[in-house]
């Protein structure tokens, strides 16, 4: 699919295209940005981020950026993750939250740990910048770094896990050894003239603020790479679905279809807001990778709007869905997979069950016996078959120990309970998301087990 540039907004910089040369200064200082960043966003927890005064943001673009530096150079994590994109700061203190309290619970991660020690610091010394911000459309700036130095070294290191976790592996309670070398500093003014094109910050305009975007300014670095500096976005505008369940439908149509525009429409128009801005980017350089292999027929992959191939056309899936709530997020629901009947030429129709209340999964095929499973028998059969491949060290039912058998059973019936998270936005349209569904999957998973579990755990570790 070939998708037409709209026109440059009105007052926008647009710099010429450069040669793409080799860009290790450059990929190491972008590294050592979204590492800073990262840290301090996820150092702060949901509910002191929700905490933030008006002040979050800035006024202009390269104001966002100057807060930035300066709080990440004050130690100043709340004032840091003030400049972040909104969706993205929500994210990391969101995962922070939810995962880091059920390594606590599970007593694998000490209650009370400082996340502000991670044993390295990042900090920028004489940052200069371009006089213009770079625009693409009104609400994304990118600001040009012309000069400066940004340094990571060792910094204060506090021990994450619990003396129980310290005992059995004794190199978990030594300082990591981050930086083998010593600090490590890169001038931002060689990274910026080693192939004269432009060392830059993504900030994006959100409710008349300015913010400093991680995942824009990845974004750029890599079209930077491939396309030069003057390339311009292909937006694909978000459309969501009507109702939760019709999401999960709708990308499942998308991906067999391999209407790949489609299945960015369903994106979430807030945590996935570079997927829609950089959508057909995508599309054309995934088109741009098939006609390098010389067409996808011969891989039977899903790809979506790309030349060579046109979904699997012989395969129908129907699925059932059910929905529950996501503690905390009246805007957000979790849709499960009920029922899914996968019909196809050669196979017939394959249908699986799931049936949470009694914890099985029942599949019917043609021509073969009906295969119910749950949190028992599942046991034996992961084992059984170990064994009857010639495992030996995965015994009989007999060998297995009760707390082993135990924790399978609970895992298997809480992967019964995992789907996929949606976000009702402001159109009232729903969308999928790929953030909160990963932490939502990880904590159930997590959910699943206790401090006992984890204690028997590293009695084997004796």
């Amino acid at each position: 699919m070939t998708t037409q540039n709209p026109p440059v907004p009105p007052g926008a910089v647009m710099v010429s295209p450069q040669p793409s040369p080799a860009r290790r200064n450059r990929g190491a200082v972008i590294v050592a940005i979204v590492v800073a960043l990262a840290l301090v966003a996820g150092a702060v927890t949901f509910f002191a981020y929700r905490a933030l005064s008006s002040s979050a943001g800035a006024d202009s673009p390269q104001q966002a950026v100057e807060n930035l530096v300066a709080a990440i150079d004050d130690g100043d994590m709340l004032g840091a993750v003030a400049q972040l994109d909104p969706a993205e700061a929500r994210g990391f203190t969101h995962a922070n939250e939810t995962l880091m309290g059920e390594l606590v619970r599970l007593g694998v991660v000490r209650d009370g740990y400082d996340y502000s020690k991670p044993g390295i610091t990042v900090s920028f010394t004489d940052v200069t910048y371009g006089d213009t911000p770079a625009t693409l459309g009104a609400d994304l700036a990118f600001v040009t770094i012309t000069g400066g130095t940004v340094t990571a070294a060792d910094g204060e290191y506090e021990v994450p896990f619990t003396d129980a976790i310290i005992a059995a592996a004794p190199e978990l309670g030594e300082r990591p050894d981050a930086l083998p070398d010593g600090a490590s500093s890169f001038d931002l003014a060689d990274a910026t003239s080693a192939d004269k094109s432009p060392l830059r910050l993504a900030t994006v305009q959100r409710d008349g603020r300015w913010y400093v975007s991680l995942a824009y300014t990845i974004a750029d670095q890599t079209t930077l790479a491939t396309q030069g500096a003057g390339y311009r976005l292909g937006t694909i505008p978000a459309n969501g679905a009507a109702s939760p369940a019709a999401v999960a439908d709708e990308l499942i149509a998308a991906a067999v279809s391999g209407d790949s525009e489609r299945v960015i429409e369903l994106a979430s128009p807030t945590e996935l807001a570079v997927l829609h801005d950089y959508g057909s980017l995508l599309i054309d350089g995934a088109t741009g990778l098939v006609d390098e292999l010389g067409g996808l027929e011969q891989y039977g992959a899903i790809t979506g709007n790309i030349k060579g191939f046109d979904g699997l056309s012989d395969v129908s899936v129907d699925a059932e869905w059910t929905t529950s709530a996501v503690a905390g997020a009246d805007d957000r629901m979790r849709v499960s997979l009920g029922a899914i009947a996968v019909t196809a030429p050669e196979l017939g129709e394959v249908r699986t069950v799931i049936d949470r209340d009694a914890g099985t999964v029942t599949v019917t095929a043609p021509g073969e016996p009906t295969m119910i499973l749950d949190g028992d028998n599942v046991v034996d059969m992961l084992f059984g078959f170990g064994a009857d491949a010639g495992f030996t060290s995965m015994p009989g039912d007999s060998g297995i120990p009760a707390e082993v058998k135990s924790m399978i059973s609970r895992g298997f019936s809480a992967l019964l309970g995992i789907g996929m998270v949606v976000e009702q936005g402001d159109d009232g349209a729903w969308y999928y998301t790929v953030g909160d569904s990963t932490i939502d999957l990880l904590a159930q998973l997590l959910g699943a087990f206790t401090p006992e579990d984890v204690t028997y755990l590293l009695s084997l570790a004796e």
